[in-house]
């Protein structure tokens, strides 16, 4: 791809110009414009040229002409079609608007978006009527919160000061001296496009940090209904409490009401987080609402070599979870210690420290630190000298690096043609435990070609669920383009049964268009020696011209005719608008801003209404209403027959849920200890059993409310479900927490292995990238598609039958997932909501992966291992009480797939030295930091509180390392190519229309670029107005800057951060990260290796938004 960038005499760029890269071969525009004081006040959206014979030429009036002709192209249709015949939205308003704070600071303090209904009309103003995002700052002082809504109400600026102090013992004692004094604490105030300024406060976020730049408060506000069925704000704070060396010691969330004074030790223990660090400011030990606490073991590098959470504290001996670490620091074995001598504790509240106190003495007294390869352990394959060095009752995974010389490695892994010995620092071998094993293990083999891609891979699988056989594997050979694009797949699937040749095997071929938008996917099964199945396309896409999916073809055998056609419509913001098929098997429509007549439109992405209908019945439509917080309220079917109503408490949890049309119908909750947790006790309803619940010391549902008893693993997921006695179902996990068997009395056994699924011991089914394939009993396979809604909900599954497309199935959905079947030709999908398997043992309950969601009662039960992640809501909550618009975001939210990790991994040494060990990702591909802050130098603090700040957003932020990349969720894409953007490129999602943030960074990039540094001239003529006009001194001068990974990650960050706000500050953040740069020495430590400060530049200085 050319890309060609045009700029002025400041060197600003004017426009950039893809060339001919649209679908249909047309360049694609980007143009800029600035006001007077070189501010880039308006943003316009990309569009294509009509002709392909642009070849990257200027285009003249882009900004004031083109962009308008592509998006509101004459003669405009009467009456106005919010659609263009070429899957293009119409809009005449193609751009976003910045408004500035009339000050030297430029600050944002309201922004735009594309469309009518997203303009800003004037310079901008944090209290405008207009459905903008503003942006207000402040400082606290003494006005006290009144609940009475009116456009005078602000809301209160009164601060408790909260203190943790350090007592002698180690732990933090909670006190409430007073309050904060006038002027002591900074505001940013935020309001999203429903803001309303009749309502005053209602809808506006406070955050509120201290001069050393701590968040101390976070503080919301919502309108409820008060006892006179009237409408009040309510006020809803968070408060961070951090003791005198800057540790967080206390956080307080707002069902604990921290305004209304000092928690008492049961309202800590059951609603709040408790933290405790040791002499070395490492966190020793920590305690999640309704958890027993956790505690954590540190040898001399700072490494996490232990941890125990209360289950385990709980047995006889007590047992730990140990890790170990090369000498690079990298991960190598975890497993299980039982403690020896020791007995169980089931104190929750204050368990006894002896074993941890001993366990961290003893591991400050070692001298080895880390497992080396050798031969003559076997088992792991590793020494055994660092901490623990005892008896280990299982281990749960072993990791080689580095080369293929693996000990006891399986025969049948042979090295495929092309595998490189450019392996170092490549993870080549895991071998992962099988939970309830003390030997059980399931070896997956990588080879690797000289570029670093994976060509060969071998996973041993668990089918039969005995002694694992080297003959029960899956070989997978994968090719790809110039663009290290995957352009096929072949699995090879192996079983005992079957040892000399596959059982089945599946190959995928993948075709790209020229920019490398996926265009297809064909299949072709091949059952044992038989003959191959036809080749089957799976799916062929098309798309608009500026590269949003606009038809999707589904099931083919001659890419001509298809058995569906599913056409995507977009709005102005690129939010999806609407899905139809050709046969009317599932048409969706969703509004968001302009509704129908009498329902509230919704400005901010959440859906106002969503209509859709099928073939066989499924013929609905809905209305949503939301609370100032985006829960949802009410969603009112047009039948009447499935609406829903519900109610909550300050924690986010469920207080009553009305449905129509089910026996779960009218549910009230109640919460133990007089509703002051947040684990469910009970749930009555009139004609509805009651439901109780039991919960064990890590928080884990024990009953599911209808007489089942269910136990859990290590990991915190299902093991065991009793009722009366009888087992009436078990589940064998991996040690990665992946799914391998199901053995359930009423239903059989189910084998997962990778998305092939048996069932007693035959291929139920194979999961494909549309659907499923069924073994028809003959050697051949019968496709079967899912049509699925915009959050992935399976709502119409059908089959090819002379030749058209036969429904089998069809599923229609309360707001928070419970099922309420139209249609089932016994098709047995089982995989509905969000595209998750129902579980006929646990009625009614959907496997998310990491735990159970119960959508009869709307949560989770089980607490989510992230929840610090978002403080304010329960850690049972599903989906932010907004199941329309989103599914569980729960987790962490810098996602980084493992193919990137070593690249990650290598940018937070280099920032952070050896405490980049504490670095750790959950099993969803999440950066998460399970050490001490406290460690860290003032500018590694800093660095470390930005990707933190990440790493605590709702807002998933996913961090690549390629030299191009399709940003895609649902039918939007977005095309980052780094080599414009100098080796880094960024999308803060709100920015785009997309759910998400993406981090893009060339692995490859070159050591140095050049910038156009900006002057004192500069900011001179800025502040004359004479920007434009020539100076005999230089505005800009262009230097060189170094930068390597970790710069051009951080440098992305930060861009995240600050997004369209602070561009200066971009720099800023980035300079820190160039300040604490280190390097590896030979001893295997890190040497600070500083980089050089970069200089402001054009794009990036104080006059700069």
């Amino acid at each position: 791809m050319t890309t060609i960038s045009y700029t002025d005499g400041l060197g600003r760029p004017l426009q950039t110009v893809q060339r001919q890269a649209s679908p249909g071969g047309k360049d694609i525009v980007q143009a800029f414009s600035y006001d007077e004081l070189g501010r880039e006040r308006n943003r316009y959206l990309p569009f294509a040229l009509t002709t392909t014979t642009g070849y990257g030429a200027y285009v003249a009036n882009a900004h004031s002409v083109g962009v308008y002709n592509f998006y509101n192209p004459s003669p405009v249709p009467s009456p106005v079609q919010s659609q263009q015949g070429n899957g293009i939205v119409r809009t005449p308003k193609p751009l976003s608007v910045t408004g500035f704070e009339a000050s030297p600071l430029n600050r944002v303090v309201e922004q735009g978006a594309p469309g009518e209904a997203w303009q800003l009309p004037d310079a901008g103003s944090p209290n405008s009527p207009w459905h903008t995002v503003k942006t207000d700052y402040s400082a606290n002082d003494q006005s006290t919160f009144t609940s009475a809504i009116s456009p005078n109400n602000k809301g209160s600026h009164l601060v408790s000061r909260y203190k943790a102090e350090i007592l002698a013992n180690g732990t933090r004692q909670l006190s409430l001296p007073g309050t904060y004094g006038t002027g002591q604490l900074s505001i940013t105030i935020s309001k999203d496009e429903n803001w309303k300024p009749a309502e005053g406060c209602v809808g506006i976020v406070e955050e509120y940090k201290d001069k050393n730049g701590h968040v101390v408060l976070k503080r919301l506000y919502n309108k409820i209904k008060d006892g006179f069925n009237i409408d009040v704000a309510e006020m809803l704070s968070t408060y961070y409490v951090y003791d005198d060396l800057g540790n967080l010691a206390f956080v307080l969330p707002p069902k604990a009401n921290p305004d209304a004074g000092m928690p008492t030790q049961a309202i800590l223990d059951d609603l709040c987080y408790q933290y405790r660090y040791d002499a070395r400011n490492r966190l020793t030990q920590k305690k999640l609402p309704g958890k027993g606490w956790e505690f954590f073991v540190y040898n001399k590098l700072d490494q996490v070599v232990m941890t125990q959470d209360a289950n385990q504290r709980n047995k006889t001996p007590q047992e730990w979870l140990f890790t170990k670490y090369d000498v690079q620091g990298r991960v190598v074995i975890t497993g299980i210690y039982p403690h020896p001598n020791s007995s169980g504790d089931s104190n929750i509240s204050t368990p006894s420290t002896a074993v941890l106190t001993w366990l961290q003495d003893y591991s400050d007294q070692q001298t080895n630190l880390w497992e080396s390869r050798t031969t003559a352990n076997t088992t792991p394959g590793y020494t055994n000298v660092a901490t623990p060095q005892g008896v280990v009752s299982a281990y749960l995974s072993i990791n080689y690096y580095d080369d293929y010389n693996i000990a006891a490695k399986p025969a049948n892994y042979a090295a495929p043609a092309g595998a490189s010995s450019r392996t170092q620092g490549l993870l080549t071998c895991t071998r992962t435990g099988i939970l309830g094993s003390a030997t059980r293990m399931l070896w997956s083999f990588t080879y690797y070609d000289d570029d670093g891609h994976a060509i060969k891979t071998y996973e041993q699988h668990n089918l039969g669920g005995n002694t694992p056989n080297y003959n029960n594997y899956d070989a997978v050979t994968t090719t790809y383009n110039f663009n290290d694009a995957v352009t096929s797949t072949t699995r090879e699937h192996f079983t005992i049964s079957n040892a000399g040749f596959p059982q089945l095997t599946v190959a995928n071929t993948y075709l790209y268009d020229h920019m490398g938008r996926k265009l297809s996917n064909w299949q072709q099964m091949k059952y044992r020696t038989m003959a191959a199945d036809t080749k089957t396309l799976l799916s062929k896409i098309e798309y608009n011209e500026i590269g949003q999916v606009r038809i999707k073809h589904i099931g083919s055998t001659d890419s001509t005719n298809y058995l569906q056609n599913v056409t995507h419509t977009y709005n102005e913001r690129g939010w999806l608008r609407g899905a139809t098929t050709n046969d009317n098997l599932y048409n969706l429509d969703l509004r968001y801003n302009a509704p129908d007549n009498g329902i509230g439109p919704q400005y901010n992405g959440n859906i106002a209404q969503m209509e859709y209908f099928g073939k066989n019945g499924l013929n609905r439509g809905f209305r949503y209403s939301y609370d100032a917080l985006n829960r949802l309220l009410k969603a009112q079917s047009n039948s009447g027959l499935m609406d829903e109503t519900l109610s909550y408490d300050k924690g986010g949890n469920i207080t009553k849920l009305n449905r129509t049309g089910q026996p779960y119908g009218e549910l009230s909750y109640y919460y133990n200890n007089s509703n002051q947790t947040n684990q469910l006790a009970t749930v009555l309803g009139a004609g509805f059993t009651t439901r109780g619940y039991s919960y064990d010391a890590n928080g884990n549902s024990k009953t599911n409310g209808e007489g089942k008893f269910i136990s859990y693993n290590v990991l915190n997921l299902p093991s065991t479900v009793t009722q009366g006695g009888s087992t009436l179902a078990s589940y064998t996990y991996a040690a990665n927490g992946e799914k391998l068997r199901n053995v359930s009395a009423a239903d059989g056994t189910w084998d997962y292995i990778g998305g092939i699924i048996y069932q007693n011991g035959a291929i139920k089914f194979i999961q494909t990238e549309e659907g499923r394939a069924m073994p028809n009993g003959t050697g051949l396979y019968k496709y079967q598609y899912d049509l699925k809604d915009h959050l992935g909900n399976t709502r119409s599954t059908f089959q090819e039958s002379a030749g058209i497309a036969d429904v089998i199935q069809e599923d229609d959905y309360y707001a928070f997932g419970l099922r309420n079947g139209i249609h089932d030709n016994s098709s047995d999908n089982r995989y509905l909501y969000n595209g998750k398997e129902l579980q006929a043992d646990l009625q009614n309950q959907y496997d998310y992966g990491a735990r159970f969601y119960d959508p009869v009662i709307g949560r989770f039960v089980v607490v989510d291992a992230f929840s610090e992640k978002n403080y304010a809501i329960n850690h049972y909550n599903y989906a932010a009480n907004n199941p329309i618009a989103l599914i569980d975001v729960n987790g962490d939210s810098v996602s980084v797939a493992e193919k990137y990790r070593n690249y990650m991994n290598g940018v937070l040494k280099a920032a952070f030295g050896s405490k980049a060990d504490n670095f750790k990702y959950s099993k969803n591909g999440n950066l998460i930091y399970d050490g001490d802050v406290s460690s860290f130098s003032r500018d590694e603090a800093t660095v470390f509180d930005g990707l933190n700040g990440l790493m605590s957003e709702q807002t998933i932020t996913n961090i690549i390392f390629e030299s191009n990349y399709t940003a895609k969720e649902g039918e939007k894409s977005i095309e980052m190519n780094t080599n414009e953007h100098g080796g880094e490129v960024t999308i803060p999602g709100s920015e785009q229309g997309m759910r998400q943030n993406y981090i893009v960074i060339d692995p490859n990039g070159e050591s140095t670029v050049t910038v156009n540094e900006v002057t004192n001239t500069y900011y001179k003529a800025v502040e004359d107005g004479t920007l434009n006009v020539p100076s005999k001194e230089p505005k800009y001068l262009q230097k060189s800057a170094a930068m390597n990974m970790m710069t051009r990650t951080m440098h992305g960050i930060g861009h995240i951060m600050y997004k369209g706000k602070s561009q200066n500050k971009v720099i800023d953040f980035e300079n820190k990260a160039r300040k604490i740069n280190k390097s590896t020495n030979p001893q295997g430590g890190f040497t600070p290796s500083p980089l050089s400060k970069r200089g402001y530049d054009q794009d990036h200085n104080r006059t700069q938004y």
